[in-house]
């Protein structure tokens, strides 16, 4: 160890040297990587830093334009959706007129007329004169 003529402090992040009371200087690791240690009346020397890990998760430019994307996406995708759902109805309404068409012939053919349509019946159940 060596000795020092002055009694102060010369611990910081790039000094790791404290000097005691008595005066021996006291060689501490450096409290921070990459830090420079610095001895007394010397020059800094440069402590190599470690490799940093692989950065983890995503930074906000990335999440937002992953949003951004998303949002476009749906909003491309609702227009086709109501429009398929509209198809839909239109094909329901059509395959109902059909059946309707259908029942109405077959009773043609069983009773030799289509079915009565009761527009000559008034709410009170009677024929209004003609």
């Amino acid at each position: 160890m060596k000795k020092h003529n002055h009694p102060t402090s010369y611990l910081s992040a790039a000094n790791p040297i404290r000097t005691s009371i008595v005066g021996v200087a006291v060689v501490l690791p450096p409290r921070f990587p990459g830090a420079a240690v610095q001895l007394p009346h010397q020059r800094c020397i440069p402590v190599p830093r470690p490799p940093s890990p692989a950065p983890h998760g995503f930074t906000l430019v990335e999440l937002l334009v992953v949003i951004t994307i998303i949002g476009i996406l749906v909003g491309l995708t609702i227009p086709a959706v109501m429009h398929v759902r509209v198809i839909a109805k239109q094909a329901a309404v059509t395959m109902d007129l059909k059946q309707l068409e259908m029942a109405c012939q077959a009773y043609k053919e069983k009773f030799g007329e289509y079915p009565p349509d009761f527009c000559h019946v008034n709410y009170t159940g009677g024929t209004p004169p003609i």
